[in-house]
């Protein structure tokens, strides 16, 4: 594995776990203002990742 793969692995590892972590704080903190807002972003951002996911997949096939 080469180190653009290595990069991509994490970038998107590093992603998940932020949207993870994100979501979690939302549902502690009852859904606060800027939650639809946030969600919106995030739906935007998971795009991105998702794009990049397809890129590390056809760098390790």
């Amino acid at each position: 594995m080469n180190e653009h793969t290595k990069m991509m692995h994490v970038m998107v590892e590093r992603n998940l776990v932020s949207y993870g972590n994100a979501m979690w704080r939302f549902r502690s903190d009852n859904f606060p203002d800027g939650y639809v807002k946030y969600l919106k972003t995030l739906r935007r951002n998971l795009k991105k990742t998702i794009e990049y996911l397809d890129e590390l997949i056809k760098e390790v096939q």
